[in-house]
């Protein structure tokens, strides 16, 4: 048919998407912010020109879903991007996630936390597992809590399938798990590691108000105005 698309070759997407941030971004980006964006591949495919152009100026990740691996993959982009436009702005990150892979979730933190850019964490919803981690990314004085807010802390999960020797490694694995976790809470929070490993022996579940007396948020705010900078 004369009409016909013609046809598409493999990685044309990635392509167009990487072409289109540079369309939008150079009028306001330096030559180099747009290189960086355009080494991260695929990233932009996720959101079209005028989200992405709102994210980069909002500097607001917001994580509303469980954690995974395609999850950190966008938070990492959009903080390299982030940073690229101004390295001492603030970024603030809004959580409200059941939590997901703790491996994967640990990679967030350490990723916000390798940032030079001053990151903020707002729990609007439920933080719960491997979201309490990528909350404590963020320096005591910069996380906070809308009041209706839930927390939840327990013990790293999973299965084991395998020979013998696999699950025994698997079980020494999820020890030394357990074991950075609550190491994390404890440094951020201002306990011991043992104490919260007795506190997380079961779901321990927190308010705003317990969750703030407990270390994991400074201060309970009902507005943006609340916040110490303006975004």
């Amino acid at each position: 048919m004369a009409d016909s698309l013609p046809p598409r070759r493999v990685g044309s997407a990635r392509r167009r998407g990487v072409e289109k941030l540079r369309i939008t971004s150079t009028s306001e980006w330096g030559r180099s912010d747009v290189d960086c964006a355009a080494q991260a591949g695929g990233s932009v495919s996720t959101y079209n020109d005028r989200e992405l152009d709102l994210i980069i100026k909002s500097r607001t990740i917001v994580i509303s879903e469980d954690v995974n691996s395609r999850m950190a993959g966008r938070i990492s982009r959009l903080v390299t991007f982030m940073e690229a436009v101004d390295k001492d702005a603030p970024i603030l990150v809004t959580i409200n996630s059941p939590g997901g892979e703790a491996y994967t979730g640990l990679g967030i933190y350490d990723t916000l936390r390798y940032t030079s850019c001053p990151v903020y964490t707002l729990v609007n919803g439920l933080c719960a597992s491997a979201g309490i981690v990528i909350l404590l990314s963020a320096e005591k004085d910069r996380r906070f809590s809308l009041p209706s807010s839930r927390f939840m802390i327990h013990q790293p999960s999973g299965g084991a399938s395998g020979t013998a020797s696999d699950i025994e490694i698997k079980a020494e694995n999820m020890k030394v798990l357990r074991q950075m976790y609550f190491d994390i809470i404890a440094e951020r929070c201002g306990h011991e590691a043992d104490a919260v490993s007795n506190k997380a022996k079961r779901d321990f579940w927190l308010g705003a108000d317990e969750a703030k007396e407990y270390g994991l948020v400074k201060d309970i705010i009902d507005k943006r105005s609340d916040l110490p900078f303006q975004l």
